[in-house]
């Protein structure tokens, strides 16, 4: 419940500070398995893709930000889970593909800090795992409010 509320504030407050525009939400279907492979430019990226999907969203996120208490039983409220960077995170790999065995819809941010994955790796990885197609896409925003 309270994830459903997060979400509906965080579309309100994107409609009115960064005028979101919605392109391809015809491509998301009812059920099935989505992997979304995001640029991360800022901290609205998550809270924005998220709210604008109308189908329930996982987040993998950096495992530094679940050391805060209150971020961690946040983050796990709304669907957010750790990956420890810089090594074989073995845990939330298994997790991740267990949501996509699923169905879920899992959003990863494979480039932060200036340094760039490839974003063909772990998409090729998660897609040849769950025998998944991919629906290349792209979107822009402003990074501007108002």
């Amino acid at each position: 419940m309270l994830r459903k509320i997060v979400v509906f504030l965080v579309y309100i407050f994107n409609l009115v500070v960064f005028r979101v525009e919605k392109n391809g939400e015809e491509n998301i279907k009812e059920k099935g398995a989505y992997l979304i492979c995001a640029n991360h430019r800022s901290n609205w990226d998550a809270p924005i893709l998220v709210s604008n999907l109308k189908r329930k969203v996982y987040v993998m996120a950096k495992a530094e930000l679940f050391k805060n208490k209150f971020i961690k039983w946040f983050g796990r409220k709304c669907c957010v889970f750790p990956v420890k960077r810089g090594m074989r995170d073995i845990e939330s790999i298994k997790y991740s593909l267990n949501l996509l065995k699923d169905g879920e819809i899992l959003v990863i941010f494979p480039e932060w800090n200036g340094e760039k994955w490839k974003s063909t790796k772990w998409s090729g990885l998660y897609g040849d795992k769950n025998r998944g197609s991919g629906n290349p896409s792209w979107n822009s925003r402003r990074d501007e409010a108002f």
